[in-house]
């Protein structure tokens, strides 16, 4: 009897313990890279070229004996 009491008080937690919310969402608006003010630092030109730089955002050493970088 205990164990049906519980099985129903879970069953009505799953399927109306959540309700839709009504608030209105936020749409993401795509960033302008061509704007000066989107970009932390804007180097002076050297060359009439496009460099985009790609580099890791964390590192793990493999072993403890790797070199701290």
């Amino acid at each position: 009897m205990i164990k049906s009491l519980i099985y129903f008080v879970f069953v009505l937690a799953f399927c109306f313990g959540c309700k839709k919310d009504n608030t209105p969402q936020t749409v993401n608006i795509a960033t302008d890279y061509s704007q000066a003010s989107h970009w932390l630092s804007i180097p002076a030109p050297v060359m009439a070229v496009d460099v985009f730089y790609l580099y890791p955002t964390c590192w793990q050493k493999v072993a403890l004996t790797d070199p701290n970088i």
